[in-house]
């Protein structure tokens, strides 16, 4: 087992953030938490025990918290409505260049950033390596595609080692509170209201759905391994489900059989289609996905806050 770690996770009291730091609790290393505590997470309010109230946009806050560290996380992030980007872009692109000037100065030798697969936009057809040219075609991407350039400047100009992680489409028990709810929170929803869930155009547009557990493994291994200066991860499972299999598989996990997917209008941004290519994280991380789709929707918890 590796030696305890003393890592600062920020958004550490959100979704994904909850489900990591009590992972890297449970192997007993030590996990503080910064957090605004503008989604609540998985299980109701923040752990006072571990959590710091801040904005990662607050650079000497960031920095008190992040001394002493062994590594920091950084998974704060929100969500950028086309109407009114200027906040959401502020805490994803300020608030990473934030954390790895406060992991220079607090001399935090390892940074993990949670990208995304939005990166890839328009890229060409899927699956996707890490070495294709980026193509995003909303401000997500784009804000997840300028952490993953800061991350790279950093790590050649302060020596940091500097994981960047392609996250897929994660779901699991907190999503719905997050400021991503995501496909699977809305159909769960609907199913639960009585209501067919809804796809965008025909449901043909494929998804890699990765379970939380999952991508909390993807994680504690890119805390563990010998890595160089930068790299940059898929993290996914690297099997294609279209949008409308997987309302099927909502349909059948919440035993409502008698209710089928109906087609919704495209939304602002076009359905296209995504899924990893996993060999980046098989061989550096050594990471394998244990959790299908079907297995995860089973447990019913996927759509509950």
């Amino acid at each position: 087992m590796p030696s305890p770690l003393r890592v600062l996770i920020t958004g550490g009291e959100g979704f994904l953030g909850r489900h990591l730091a009590d992972a890297l609790e449970a192997r007993g290393g030590t996990v503080r938490t910064f957090d605004d505590a503008s989604a609540e997470g998985t299980r109701g309010r923040p752990r006072r025990d571990r959590w710091v109230l801040g904005d990662v946009r607050d650079l000497p806050r960031l920095e008190a918290a992040a001394k002493g560290m062994d590594a920091l996380v950084h998974l704060a992030a929100r969500a950028i409505p086309p109407d009114d980007p200027v906040e959401g872009y502020s805490v994803n692109v300020l608030g990473t260049l934030n954390a790895l000037r406060a992991a220079g100065s607090q001399r935090v030798p390892r940074v993990v950033l949670a990208s995304s697969s939005s990166v890839y936009g328009n890229a060409g057809a899927p699956p996707f390596s890490e070495g294709r040219s980026p193509g995003p075609v909303g401000l997500r991407g784009a804000s997840y595609g300028a952490r993953e350039l800061l991350g790279r400047a950093f790590a050649e100009r302060e020596g940091l080692t500097v994981i960047a992680l392609r996250l897929f489409h994660v779901y699991g028990r907190g999503r719905a509170r997050s400021h991503h709810p995501g496909i699977l929170t809305a159909f769960g929803e609907a199913l639960a209201r009585g209501e067919p869930p809804g796809v965008p155009g025909t449901g043909e547009a494929t998804r890699d759905f990765l379970s939380v557990q999952d991508a909390v493994a993807a994680f504690t291994r890119a805390l563990d391994r010998r890595l160089g200066r930068w790299t940059v991860v898929n993290v996914g499972t690297g099997v294609p489900v279209s949008l409308r299999a997987a309302a099927e598989m909502a349909c059948e996990a919440m035993g409502r059989l008698d209710l089928e997917p109906v087609s919704l209008a495209p939304g602002p941004e076009p359905a296209t289609s995504s899924f990893a290519d996993l060999r980046t994280a098989r061989s550096v991380l050594g990471f394998e996905p244990a959790v299908g789709l079907a297995e995860g929707l089973a447990g019913r918890d996927w759509f509950i806050p």
